[in-house]
């Protein structure tokens, strides 16, 4: 039988009508199947725990090289605050609030701690936190700590029909008094945090919205294909170490006690060992020559290389052991796309960060309709920065300053000490003051832009050639 709409269309008329329609679909993947199960999926393929990713990246090398290379530069980025429309220091508060030591008032754990533990999610799927709130010395709420919380002892909450977030539980240990003055753990307890005080950053929404994804799934499975190769690698390379050997004997095969008796000798002999032969028989080793090596190795580089593409860091196979390197005009077309990547990963977690973490600090401070800054992050591109440093070198000469449009110069100035992590605002309010006069016509100014933007551009394809040569 088909569910009704909750109000049929022909019912809504106003935006009051709307609003009551509220929520009828489902975010459940499979009608048919409980949450859990919704997340495994129906045909069986159960994705890695994260016992299972730990235990990959502490046996596995290529494992544990990619885990580095996805979340180092997401924990080196720079967090910036954009004030809104109508701020009424709430931006500044919020930044000061998030950014201050911890013996200077400021919350327990480091705003820039809290962001590297959340990359922990490229790898784990979510990163969870319990948020303690405390009195700040002004009056107002703050908080205490943004506590870390293991994914492996939570469970993340939603609501049965629609999916909607409802914080998450996770499984602590039961403390009891043990009679002695002091404290022992008897079992475990369930404890749920709902959203004012959790936060749960999902990674991977845009292909699980509801559970998040790892970028090293694919890499889980190949390393256990690795592991197996592994082991049947060092067999063979025990067999050639220590060949096995032959006997012969005049024996014939009606004499099986004797053939068994020489079987057993041969089978006894170690590396150096010294064994009597009776008359009529000879020992050889038997030579299996170790050119099957090559087999087992090529299939972990191919196994490493397919790991390595998997989440588009293709360029670390250039200095994989045996390889005499490659393109570097490649290699730089691979780490662009690479860190094009990141910097989405970062738009995610400073979108989260927003929602969750600052517009929960404006609400309780400034009341429900003050808007909330913006978190976001400074980008990665490295030729970004190289350029945009060279080109405001290249505009310090006042001659060729003189010429340019301040308010170039100022965007520009202010994007270099976003780059160096300094106080943004802090530049710009000292740019304001007083602005040099152009005295230049319009296509004058843009024509010294396009010759300094050019200057700078050569500069950068030059270091480019040098680093490739």
């Amino acid at each position: 039988m088909t569910q009704p709409d909750r109000l049929p269309a022909e019912r809504i008329r106003t935006a009051a009508d709307l609003i009551d329609a509220g929520e009828t679909g489902s975010a459940q993947p499979h009608a048919h199947a409980r949450w859990d199960l919704a997340y495994e999926g129906l045909d069986g393929w159960k994705p890695p725990t994260v016992e299972q990713l730990e235990r990959m990246l502490s046996t596995d090398g290529k494992a544990a090289m990619l885990e580095q290379a996805l979340t180092l530069p997401l924990r080196g980025a720079v967090p910036l605050f954009d004030a809104p429309d109508g701020d009424r220091g709430q931006t500044e508060w919020v930044r000061e609030h998030l950014t201050r030591p911890a013996n200077a008032g400021g919350m327990g754990v480091p705003l820039d701690l809290v962001l590297a533990q959340q990359t922990a999610a490229v790898w784990q799927r979510r990163a969870y936190f319990e948020k303690v709130w405390r009195a700040t010395p002004d009056g107002r709420v703050g908080y205490d700590k943004i506590a870390w919380r293991p994914a492996a002892t939570c469970t993340l909450q939603r609501d049965v029909r629609t999916g909607a977030y409802r914080g998450f539980s996770q499984q602590v240990p039961k403390v009891e008094d043990d009679g002695r003055g002091g404290q022992r753990v008897a079992g475990t307890q369930t404890v749920t945090l709902g959203p004012p005080r959790s936060l749960v950053y999902i990674h991977g929404q845009h292909r699980n919205p509801l559970w998040g994804a790892s970028d090293l799934e694919l890499t889980w499975l190949i390393a256990d294909t690795k592991r197996k190769i592994r082991f049947l690698w060092w067999k063979f390379l025990e067999n050639v170490s220590f060949p096995s050997s032959t006997i012969t004997t005049d024996a014939t095969p009606q004499q099986t006690d004797e053939l068994n008796r020489a079987g057993r000798m041969a089978a006894g002999l170690r590396s150096g060992g010294v064994l009597p032969l009776p008359a009529g028989w000879s020992l050889a080793a038997f030579d299996s020559n170790g050119q099957g090596a090559s087999q087992f190795q090529a299939a972990l580089d191919w196994l490493s290389a397919e790991q390595a593409t998997s989440v588009l860091a293709g360029f670390s196979n250039l200095t994989d052991p045996g390889k005499s390197g490659g393109s570097y005009a490649l290699s730089r077309d691979a780490t662009d796309l690479f860190t094009a990547g990141r910097d989405s990963v970062l738009r995610e977690i400073a979108a989260t960060n927003t929602s969750y973490l600052v517009a929960d600090l404006v609400r309780w401070n400034f009341g429900a309709d003050a808007p909330s800054p913006r978190m976001r992050f400074a980008p990665l591109r490295e030729v970004d920065l190289a350029t945009t440093v060279e080109l405001l070198q290249a505009l310090a000469d006042p001659s060729e300053r003189s010429v340019v449009p301040p308010e170039f110069v100022e965007q520009l100035i202010v994007k270099v000490a976003g780059y160096l992590e300094l106080d943004v605002d802090r530049v710009r309010r000292a740019l304001q003051p007083e602005r040099p006069t152009v005295d230049s016509s319009p296509v004058e100014q843009v024509a010294q832009v396009a010759r300094t933007t050019e200057r700078a551009a050569r500069l950068v394809l030059a270091r480019d050639a040098a680093r490739a040569a």
